[in-house]
Formats: C-alpha cells, sequence, structure tokens
C-alpha cells in the first residue's frame, strides 16, 4: 500500500477539473463551510466528499499547493431518517475517500498541471500527461540515464548506482546554440545552430555557421559586418575599370571582372626598359635616366690630334657615342693627310662629295691620301 504521506503530497483531481478558490480549501481541521456560501446548483453537483473528508478529519492541502476543490453539502436535519441518512453517507464517503487516494492517484492537481494529452503539459518539467495529471514520466525512458519512472510518475534515481548526469533535458527537445565568438552570431553569415536531446542529453551543435576567413564573393565571411574587406583583386563579376599607367610613354587599358577577380590589363601601353632616345620608356617621369653624361661634353684624339664634341645617343638607343670628328686636309678628300712631322692635321671641316673619307692612319707607312 502507498505511503500515506505520499498519498497526501500527491492527491490528485477530479473528474470536474475545477479551478481552486479559498472558500473550497480545507487547510487544516475545523469546521466545514457553511451552507450560505454555496449556492444550492452547486450542491446537487458534486458529491459528499468534504463533508465525509471533515468528518474524518483529513488534511486536503499538501505542501505542493494543490488542493481540494469539493463543495460542502451541509448535514441532514437531527430527525431520525436523516440520521442514518447521515450515517450511510459517512461510510460510502470513506470508500469513496479510500479508492480515491489510495487506489486512484489522481485526486488533486493544481489545475495548470491538469490536462488530457501532453500537448497540454508544460515541456520542461512535467511533459507527459498520465490520468488527467502532467508528470515527469509515463515509462522509465522518459527519465535521464540512471533514473527510472515510479508509480506517481516521477523520476527517481535507480537503485543499480546510476549516476544522475549534469545536463537533464527531455528526448526530443531542442534549443538554439551558437559557439561562434560573442557579438558575431546573426552577423553576416552567421547564424546559431541546434542541440536536440536525446538521452536525457543534449546533442552537438548542428547547422550553425561560424566565422569564416574572408573571400571574395560578396558575402561578410568573418561576420564582422563588411564584405570582401582587405582582399587584392577582388571584384563584382561584369564589371570594368582602368589599368595602367598614363606617365612617359605609358597609356592605360582596360581590366573586366570575371569570377570575382580583375582580368589582364589590355588595349594599353605599358612600360618597357627605359633606351637612349630622348624618351621615358619605364613611365618613371625620368627620360633616358640610364644613360649618364648624354650632352656631355666629350674629344677624340689621335697621334696628337685632338678634336673636341658632345655625347650623343645612337640610334638604336642601346649607348652613348661622341660626336667629335677630325678634320680632312688631302686634297681628294679621302680620308685624313698626315703633315710634315707626322701628326694629323686639324684644319677646317671639308666636305667630301664623293665619299664619306676614312680616317688616315700615320704610321702604317703607306700614303693613304695618295699624294705621293
Amino acid at each position: 500500500m502507498p505511503d500515506p504521506r505520499k498519498v497526501q503530497l500527491r492527491s490528485a483531481q477530479v473528474h470536474t477539473r475545477l479551478r481552486p478558490s479559498s472558500s473550497d480549501t480545507i487547510s487544516s481541521f475545523g469546521p466545514p463551510p457553511t451552507p450560505s456560501s454555496r449556492s444550492p446548483s452547486r450542491h446537487k453537483a458534486h458529491c459528499l466528499f468534504l463533508q465525509c473528508a471533515y468528518t474524518l478529519g483529513a488534511y486536503l492541502n499538501d505542501s505542493r499547493g494543490c488542493t481540494m476543490t469539493f463543495v460542502f453539502t451541509p448535514p441532514q436535519q437531527t430527525h431520525t431518517p436523516a440520521r442514518r441518512k447521515a450515517r450511510h453517507t459517512v461510510l460510502w464517503c470513506f470508500g469513496w475517500l479510500f479508492v480515491s487516494l489510495l487506489l486512484i492517484p489522481s485526486a488533486c492537481v493544481r489545475p495548470e498541471l491538469q490536462c488530457i494529452d501532453d500537448t497540454e503539459c508544460p515541456k520542461s518539467a512535467f511533459p507527459r500527461c498520465v490520468g488527467g495529471m502532467c508528470r515527469e514520466c509515463r515509462t522509465s525512458s522518459d527519465c535521464i540515464f540512471g533514473n527510472g519512472c515510479d508509480a506517481w510518475g516521477y523520476c527517481s534515481l535507480r537503485k543499480d548506482g546510476g549516476v544522475v548526469p549534469d545536463i537533464k533535458c527531455i528526448d526530443g527537445e531542442k534549443k538554439t546554440c551558437y559557439e561562434g565568438p560573442s557579438g558575431t552570431q546573426g552577423i553576416g553569415t552567421c547564424r546559431a545552430g541546434v542541440r536536440t536531446c536525446a538521452s536525457g542529453r543534449f546533442g552537438p551543435c548542428l547547422g550553425q555557421i561560424l566565422p569564416q576567413a574572408e573571400t571574395c564573393d560578396t558575402k561578410d565571411n568573418n561576420c564582422n559586418g563588411l564584405k570582401d574587406e582587405n582582399i587584392d583583386n577582388c571584384c563584382e563579376n561584369g564589371k570594368t575599370r582602368a589599368c595602367g599607367e598614363d606617365t612617359g610613354e605609358c597609356q592605360k587599358g582596360t581590366q573586366t571582372c570575371a569570377g570575382g577577380t580583375w582580368g589582364q590589363c589590355t588595349g594599353g601601353v605599358e612600360k618597357k626598359k627605359e633606351l637612349c632616345n630622348d624618351k621615358d620608356d619605364d613611365c618613371d617621369g625620368q627620360i633616358d635616366e640610364d644613360f649618364p653624361g648624354k650632352n656631355d661634353a666629350c674629344s677624340k684624339e689621335q697621334n696628337g690630334c685632338k678634336v673636341s664634341g658632345i655625347f650623343h645617343c645612337l640610334k638604336d638607343g642601346s649607348k652613348l657615342f661622341c660626336d667629335a670628328q677630325f678634320s680632312c686636309a688631302d686634297r681628294n678628300c679621302d680620308g685624313l693627310a698626315c703633315d710634315a712631322n707626322g701628326k694629323l692635321c686639324q684644319g677646317g671641316r671639308c666636305t667630301c662629295p664623293n665619299n664619306s673619307g676614312v680616317e688616315v692612319n700615320c704610321t702604317d707607312g703607306k700614303d693613304n691620301d695618295c699624294d705621293g
């Protein structure tokens, strides 16, 4: 037989499921409510359970706030037939009390825990509707590991020494989760996931999206509120932009974005190696800077003869040359003649209409200018 104290703490609900009121509750021994506080219809609608409980001295207000909701029916008059009826009523109520409290552990329940099915029960604490009352469990599978479902619908520690885990949840229960840095949830691509309870434990956080390295995709991958920041050569497909330089000999071209990346620069003039050509070939704002001495004075000397000139660029732009030239003193202007002392003549320039002239070697013992 169940412990009467447990019966008192888990007394239970009547099928009428009336809400409790202060006048319906017997909180201690004492006389029942007076008939004047009840309407005749309510007197007729309920059994004499409260009168019976008063006769037996029952204490029906438990520590869980569970209170009886029965209506008191006043005792009959004191004439002899009524006395016999009253005695019958007490005996009947005693039997009903025994059946209700001892054999049917569902005589009193808080109104918010009254139910018809599981959908009317709070999911977090008492999710199972058992006998019209929201309980913790219907079977032991509803309890966390190490616990079993007792006869009253409550999970209690089993005698097999099972360890109760720290996390308690109802199988199938779900809750949101996020394991990323604070302040990133819901920013950019970052999203929360879901944990699902199985065997009394919440599983891993599934479906969450955490911050990732920023990629060129017009999205905020690292969830800092910015898109495609600090990524070189990142662009939106189809867009174009100018490229290259327009300094010196260089001219700008055009780039087109494809696949999130800028393509090659086309249609422009790119910088080249600097040549000696009076141009800025490498587009650095300087002309022929790799040829120091250009336009400086220069001279040529041979056998004591010295002629002055200026450094200029060769036609192919590869280097400088000195434009100093020796004068021609031979009669037929076929080269440079030697005077009596064997030195090159340095007279005025002459024009050679028939040939360009050759340089005379005054030491080879030959008559280079053919003058005998």
